[in-house]
């Protein structure tokens, strides 16, 4: 079945705007991402405040305290936010008679599961990235010293490679809906995301795009002009849409989706 991007980003903002629940969910969601980001500036404040010095950066970077708060951080509030993750993907599907009580309860019985995926898609992505990476450390390492000619085809080579991260997470795009509504284990939810977003990569990239121009151009006026938190918010806010519209696609692609409820199948 055809994707239809301005149908389905549509559709997408028509059902996260008129759905209570969805519009909670967000709304929670958003904040907690919110959270996320002030806590990492403001871990981050010290290299700002010691304006570049080297040695000061070192020392801040081998400080054992750092890193662990860190690392709390980002697995603490990683750890909650893929849980909202999992509440909003089951309450897209519940459609208008969602609740966050039942996508809450769908989405803990499949949370371990979730997890899972999402360390999957990460290491295939990470994986993804390593030609990227390579060429970009190399040409930084030989710049100085290469001919003008040899760093531009370098240059050109290392940009190449930057799609094919870009090409695995397209791929990718369905893993959390095969796991949170399908079922599926962390594995068998990756392979089947890879499996059917074959051939479907140019509407995925056009709606994520679309989607993301309008929290810009929405989000934008608000820290410019506004206040930049709030700014940030909004665009958090917005980008659940992306969420509705991967369900969709998912629907789609599928068929009739079934959402694993006490251990049977249950058609939504």
């Amino acid at each position: 079945m055809a994707i239809i991007i301005t149908n389905t980003v549509g559709e997408a903002y028509n059902r996260f705007f008129k759905n209570r629940t969805l519009l909670a969910i967000g709304f929670i969601g958003a904040l907690i991402s919110l959270a996320l980001s002030l806590v990492i500036n403001y871990l981050f404040a010290p290299f700002v405040d010691i304006q570049g010095s080297p040695s000061a950066i070192m020392m801040l970077l081998s400080s054992p305290m750092f890193w662990a708060e860190l690392v709390a951080a980002v697995v603490v509030f990683g750890l909650i936010e893929i849980f909202v993750s999992g509440v909003f993907i089951s309450a897209v599907v519940e459609g208008d008679n969602a609740r966050i009580g039942s996508a809450a309860r769908n989405a803990a019985s499949r949370y371990v599961s979730l997890v899972g995926t999402c360390i999957a898609s990460a290491a295939v992505s990470l994986l993804s990235m390593i030609p990227a990476t390579a060429v970009f450390i190399l040409l930084v390492s030989v710049g100085s010293s290469a001919s003008v000619p040899v760093v531009l085809i370098m240059a050109l080579i290392a940009v190449v490679l930057v799609i094919i991260p870009i090409y695995v997470s397209m791929r990718l795009y369905l893993s959390d809906v095969f796991c949170v509504v399908g079922g599926k284990s962390a594995i068998a939810s990756v392979r089947e995301s890879w499996s059917t977003m074959k051939g479907n990569l140019w509407q995925i990239l056009g709606i994520t795009l679309a989607i993301g121009l309008i929290e810009v151009l929405i989000g934008m006026p608000v820290t410019l002009f506004i206040n930049k938190s709030l700014g940030q918010f909004v665009e958090l806010l917005l980008s659940y849409p992306t969420v509705v519209a991967i369900v969709m696609v998912y629907m789609q692609l599928t068929g009739a989706p079934r959402r694993k409820v006490g251990g049977r199948a249950k058609k939504v």
